[in-house]
């Protein structure tokens, strides 16, 4: 009876040594992956790095593959890269998403106060991986393609906050954001133009609660805008563009958490150019 208990034990023993082994080996592969990510990101994305702000991040023969241990990069308990925090790194490039994108568990990623532009390459529409992002912040750059707004809108469907203010995009709002968690939008001091489109604001999810059009070149009457089921926005800003109009949108009302509506500056003929209640 002792041997048959002693030889379940072993059966055990090596059972138990065989899934560590894969789990070990499976880990590896996922800490490789991530870190060639990342690296491919420094490669292509960041030209100039006079802070020496990603000093730590070498991936290769010799070096410390697990970017955990990387400078601004965080991890959850199971070491799978999660947040990214590169903000006011001083790094100068033309910004490819693609490569943070591809990292299947990356939920905030940070790369304000910096000097990324952007390019034909900023994002792929033809790239098959997904986006987990939920926090999103690349204000203060120098980015000119818009269409990183269309990818992030329609590929990030987990998407709570999104922060693109301070560059120089110009063009249209063509893409209407997928995510039905999204909070905050800010889209202000940019280049964006033309009409905002009737049902754009009422397109947005439920879940709004802040929305930042400010100083752009954005027409179209104020009055004709649907402002749909808002009933959690608390913020809205439209102030410092080509807007007119002559009262307020009757679906305005169904805002009832509103607190600051702002149409200060080029707002055109309407009496009321700022309220907050």
């Amino acid at each position: 009876m002792k041997q048959r208990w002693q030889f379940l034990f072993l059966c055990l023993l090596v059972l138990f040594l065989i899934v560590d082994a894969r789990g070990r080996r499976l880990l590896r592969d996922d800490v490789s992956e991530e870190a060639a990510l990342l690296t491919a990101f420094k490669q292509i994305s960041v030209t100039s790095d006079p802070n020496n702000f990603l000093g730590n991040w070498n991936y290769g023969s010799g070096h410390h593959h697990d970017p955990c241990s990387w400078r601004g990069v965080s991890c959850a308990t199971d070491g799978v890269v999660t947040g990214l925090d590169l903000r006011n790194g001083g790094l100068t490039g033309t910004l490819n998403l693609n490569n943070l994108t591809a990292l299947s568990n990356l939920r905030d990623l940070y790369l304000q106060g910096n000097k990324f532009s952007s390019g034909d390459s900023s994002v792929s529409s033809s790239s098959s991986s997904g986006c987990s992002l939920e926090v999103l912040d690349l204000s203060s750059n120098l980015i000119t393609d818009s269409s990183i707004v269309d990818y992030v809108f329609s590929t990030c469907l987990d998407l709570v906050s999104v922060n693109v203010s301070h560059n120089k995009l110009a063009g249209k709002l063509k893409t209407s954001p997928s995510s039905t968690r999204l909070t905050t939008v800010d889209l202000s001091n940019n280049l964006f133009s033309d009409e905002i489109l009737v049902n754009f604001i009422a397109s947005l999810p439920a879940s709004l609660k802040h929305l930042d059009l400010a100083a752009n070149n954005f027409s179209g009457d104020f009055s004709r805008l649907g402002f749909g089921l808002c009933g959690n926005l608390t913020v809205f800003s439209v102030s410092q563009n080509n807007i007119s109009g002559h009262k307020f949108p009757i679906s305005l009302s169904n805002c009832n958490l509103l607190e600051t509506l702002n149409l200060s500056w080029k707002v055109r003929n309407i009496t009321s150019v700022l309220v907050i209640t």
